[in-house]
């Protein structure tokens, strides 16, 4: 999937700093700088990380890593990715599993569906 270019530069220079020129390199190793067993990530990194990061009191205390995965598909969807293409970033098997999970969170649908309309067809004023 793509990457923001903003992120994109984060990450190179985090990889930079911390792998060197290593192509092969994770973005967030394991201690052996291999890839994470992510059995026992959520006991292991994330749920400290959560605590360490947000505020006492602050809902993200309770964010697990698929609600971010919930949370890009639905921005991805809300920019207006294409369904297919937003599918196939997240790895869903078919775009109706993805409509099933998300359609309920498409917002502007109508507005947006009038203004495509009007431009490809020109606007009626």
């Amino acid at each position: 999937m793509p990457i923001p270019p903003q992120l994109a530069r984060q990450l190179q220079a985090h990889l930079r700093e911390r792998e060197g020129e290593r192509l092969d390199a994770f973005v967030f190793p394991n201690t052996d700088g291999g890839r994470i067993d992510l059995s026992n990530f959520s006991r292991d990194v994330w749920n400290d990380a959560r605590q360490d990061v947000f505020p006492a009191g602050s809902p993200l205390r309770n964010v697990r890593r698929h609600d971010l995965r919930h949370s890009a598909i639905t921005a991805w969807l809300n920019a207006g990715v294409p369904i297919k293409t937003a599918q196939v970033w997240s790895g869903h098997r078919t775009a109706s599993t993805l409509f099933d999970t998300y359609l309920g969170v498409m917002r502007h649908d109508e507005a947006l569906g009038r203004a495509r309309i009007e431009q490809a067809f020109g606007s009626t004023d």
